[in-house]
């Protein structure tokens, strides 16, 4: 079975924020004072080779990353019973049900 790992993080800086940009201000371990891009990795574990990355402005949760992730890396390599690994952000049900749905399998602390 392959796997294939998921892992949100941000990226700070000092850069000039407009309503529509990527950098903006949101929930940050680094620096709450700076905007921030936040950048969603899909990479085949163990190798750590990018499939699919995202950069989405810095406001957004992770939770709603992962189910367009998962649709498409799912799209992109054409195959089922995949193995999703991940942290506890997604473990949520409906992402959980998602990947359940399409013949995939997940593993995260609930």
């Amino acid at each position: 079975m392959e796997q294939v790992r998921l892992d949100a993080t941000t990226i700070s800086g000092h850069h000039l924020i407009s309503e529509s940009g990527l950098f903006q201000f949101g929930h940050s371990k680094d620096d709450p004072n700076l905007p921030q891009v936040k950048l969603m990795m899909e990479m085949i574990d163990p190798l750590g080779m990018p499939l699919v990355t995202q950069v989405v402005s810095g406001e957004q949760a992770d939770d709603g990353l992962y189910i367009p992730a998962y649709q498409q890396i799912a799209a992109t390599l054409n195959k089922k019973g995949l193995l999703f690994v991940d942290d506890c952000k997604m473990s949520s049900l409906s992402t959980r049900c998602n990947i359940h749905i399409q013949g995939d399998y997940y593993l995260c602390p609930l």
